[in-house]
């Protein structure tokens, strides 16, 4: 394609001698300034260059136009000596993603014609630019039990009346995906419009999100953000809409003030600068954003911190601090002391200093200790500050600042000893101290965080089954919640605080279906079942559903199709690969009692009672969830048809959630706006493997 030009053809000529080769046709003066480069690589090889490169720009989100600037070129260069291979342009990746968009939807659709069963999350979101976004995750299993969860629809959202049209869009996807008669859930947090939405049958039993729950059994049990709920105690909210502004999902027809990711973004040497698409940014929650929001990041600013109306005689009369031992601002209050402290160091390029110092000495006796005993070292890192926008970031920072204690005190009580420190400074610090008392309340609450940390671990997995495992953390926190010792005053009064919210928004949060469908997920995960056999009124419970869900048409299916298979053995072979680990360390750390092993002789039946016979006979600590299934699905019909039915539910909405997360990401890598289309290609087309570009 070249460009027209009335009453001269030099465009066409010049196109003509580049693209074609036809030098001939070139004007004697064209001739002189045009050196048409000699095309050493093949059609074939530079296709296989290209859809190579674009493939690291899909599956890494790189810019578009990365492999256009000057140190790739030099690469290229070097590894394609006189090549003259330059790499796709940004606006051929682009046209080249649309199609392969197309072409990948089509190929989801064959591959989800074969599911029987397929649970939903979904998850909206609204950017700071006030731009709305639906996400919707598929999650299925194949043909051998093994996990697949998709992004299957990622769009953005105009205007407002979102909870009918959030149901529509998804209703709309899933028939063009063909898939509308194999939804058996959908799990989502607890927005009010997205709720709304989903409160139909036609999508499956709803599931709330227990990681959102225990988010909120932390911040309204303990009061971590009292000020925050201060500020909006003049407004009528409910328990939802107060969540989505703690955690930072904001319903999407709510028009208060929505917050940046605190990490900033600099970056004005970049190509990509003149795409004027659009930029959201969401906070993406692991350990390197810590690290990276250790000096710039803070939910408030430190002045507006420090007015709060206790601050004052908070860290400086007695009385007031022995009046408020127990209460939730004591603890928000004390919270907020640890967060101006970590922010003055931070603001203190000499503080911040001699803490990184004495970090590092204490980093090298730890290894030195370690290399003699033969043990791991203790790890110490930088301070960090928590946000209310990343869950568990508060258990981060209190796990980090006792960790330094020791460092913290010398800061506080004797700040003269660090070189540059101003007057106005060590009073400054030495109204911060912490007494000892403090010391152990801080502790108390890293301890009792801790537990809602592992648990957000476990349920935050995209690739095994968790609504079993919600069964697993739902027993594991009310116990340990619920059992107290006479010499833990201050972790007792945490666990109470924490027990009743926990009731709250975890424990009446399950509908009676969602209820059942844990209860038969966890009978029917091998891992999970082990830790729950001795439970006799699950067991029984458990049982009870199963034969009365086997009557049902869509299960009783599977009881025709088995006269067919196999006869069933004597006994099963015997599959022992690596537990799940992290269970039993959660269990233990509750203080939970674990299961013994046991074992029931097997018989060949195939009634669906006989079925759960054979499948409790057969289990053992060491079974793994889909190499049993694959294994015994022919054997066992009813139930494996209920294990890809139920199983397979999601207890959280991570999954649509970190959708978000990524979608953040990419526009961070590109530091540019991204148009909804484009970006919706590049979340769509990250389960993309390399054999669908070479065969576009």
């Amino acid at each position: 394609v070249h460009k027209e030009v009335a009453y001269s053809d030099s465009n066409l000529r010049i196109h003509l001698a580049r693209k074609h080769k036809l030098t001939h046709v070139l004007y004697p003066s064209q001739r002189s300034r045009q050196q048409v480069k000699p095309q050493l690589l093949s059609a074939d090889w530079k296709e296989k260059l290209d859809n190579a490169l674009i493939y690291a720009v899909i599956k890494d989100s790189r810019p578009f136009g990365d492999f256009r600037k000057e140190g790739f070129q030099h690469f290229l260069q070097v590894v394609l000596p006189d090549m003259n291979y330059k790499g796709p342009h940004r606006t051929t990746i682009r046209q080249r993603m649309a199609a392969l968009y197309g072409s990948y939807r089509t190929a989801l659709i064959d591959e989800l014609s074969s599911v029987s069963d397929i649970a939903l999350t979904a998850d909206t979101w609204s950017s700071p630019r006030r731009i709305h976004f639906v996400c919707i995750t598929a999650h299925y299993y194949d043909t051998e039990f093994g996990y697949l969860s998709k992004v299957i629809s990622f769009r953005r959202f105009i205007g407002r009346g979102f909870a009918l049209r959030i149901r529509q869009f998804i209703r709309s996807e899933l028939n063009k995906l063909k898939i509308n008669n194999k939804i058996c859930s959908i799990t989502t947090d607890n927005a009010p419009s997205i709720k709304l939405a989903v409160n139909t049958k036609e999508f499956g039993i709803h599931i709330p999100c227990l990681a959102h729950g225990m988010n909120l059994t932390v911040i309204n049990g303990l009061g971590i953000w009292w000020e925050e709920k201060k500020r909006a105690s003049t407004q009528v909210t409910t328990d939802d809409e107060q969540e989505e502004q703690q955690i930072g999902y904001t319903n999407i027809d709510d028009e208060d003030q929505i917050y940046e990711d605190d990490i900033e973004i600099n970056d004005s040497n970049c190509d990509d600068a003149s795409d004027s698409e659009l930029v959201t940014d969401y906070a993406y929650n692991e350990d390197s954003d810590y690290e990276d929001s250790s000096s710039e990041g803070s939910v408030e600013d430190e002045d507006s911190l420090s007015q709060h109306p206790h601050h004052d005689k908070f860290v400086e009369n007695e009385t007031e601090h022995a009046l408020m031992p127990y209460s939730k601002e004591f603890i928000y209050i004390l919270l907020q002391r640890t967060r101006i402290l970590i922010k003055t160091i931070h603001r203190s390029s000499n503080i911040d200093k001699y803490v990184r110092d004495q970090i590092s000495l204490k980093q090298e006796e730890a290894n030195k200790r370690a290399k003699e005993d033969n043990t791991e070292p203790i790890v110490y890192n930088e301070l960090v500050i928590d946000f209310r926008i990343r869950w568990s970031s508060t258990f981060m920072m209190l796990h980090r600042f006792n960790k330094l204690s020791s460092v913290v005190n010398d800061v506080t009580f004797t700040p003269r000893n660090i070189d540059g420190v101003e007057s106005q400074q060590v009073l400054k610090l030495s109204k911060l101290a912490f007494s000892h008392d403090d010391w152990n309340w801080l502790s108390a609450l890293e301890f009792v965080l801790q537990r809602f940390e592992e648990s957000t671990t476990l349920l935050s997995g995209k690739t095994y089954q968790t609504l079993s495992l919600g069964k697993m953390i739902l027993n594991g926190l009310k116990h340990f919640l619920s059992h107290q010792k006479p010499n833990e005053p201050m972790i007792n009064h945490l666990k109470t605080l924490l027990l009743k919210a926990y009731e709250e928004y975890c424990e009446k949060n399950f509908s009676a279906e969602a209820e059942e469908a844990i209860i038969i997920a966890s009978f029917l995960n091998p891992t999970t079942y082990f830790y729950l056999h001795e439970d006799d009124k699950f067991i029984k419970r458990a049982k009870q559903l199963i034969v009365l869900k086997s009557k049902s048409e869509k299960f009783a299916s599977a009881r025709l199709s088995s006269s067919n298979s196999t006869p069933l053995t004597s006994s099963i072979p015997k599959m022992v690969k690596k537990p799940l680990l992290a269970i039993e360390k959660f269990l233990s750390n509750c203080e939970a009692l674990l299961p013994t092993s046991s074992s029931i002789p097997s018989t060949k039946i195939f009634t669906i009672q006989q079925e759960i016979g054979y499948y409790i006979s057969s289990i053992e600590k060491e079974t793994d969830f889909q190499e049993y299934w694959n294994k015994n699905q022919h054997y066992l019909p009813i139930l494996s048809r209920m294990v890809r039915h139920y199983c397979i539910m999601p207890i959280t909405s991570v999954a649509s959630e970190s959708a978000f997360s990524m979608a953040g990401y990419i526009q961070r890598k590109h530091r540019s706006s991204l148009s909804a289309t484009t970006l919706r290609y590049s979340m769509i087309l990250q389960n993309l493997e390399p054999h669908h570009i070479d065969s576009n």
